[in-house]
């Protein structure tokens, strides 16, 4: 049996095998550099989602504090800003049904 060389374990190729090796090796430090660069912008983009809701605002219906991410749209009730989800139910949904229906009375005749 032989024995391996543990220290120089590429000791025993010829130049035309080390450069195909070498290049493999490149290859994959070139992905696994590629790797990191999109495992950095996933965490980073993560990162913010995160700090987003976290955000509070100001309903711009009755004034109560409410996770930006948790708020809705408050058309037609107001053209700016964004409501809570209470003011969303009890007014904002309330003000589109009665648009809606008004819009469909005017066809209707």
């Amino acid at each position: 049996m032989t024995k391996q060389n543990t220290t120089m374990p590429f000791a025993n190729l010829d130049s035309r095998s080390l450069n195909a090796l070498q290049t493999v090796a490149e290859k994959h430090l070139t992905a696994l550099k590629r790797y990191e660069k999109n495992y950095e912008e996933v965490v980073k983009a993560i990162s913010s989602l995160i700090d987003d809701s976290q955000k509070q605002i100001v309903c711009c219906i009755c004034g109560q504090m409410v996770y930006d991410l948790l708020s809705c749209n408050p058309d037609p009730v107001s053209l700016s800003g964004r409501c809570c989800r209470e003011c969303d139910v009890e007014i904002v949904i309330p003000a589109r049904a009665k648009q809606h229906h008004l819009f469909l009375d005017v066809f209707d005749k």
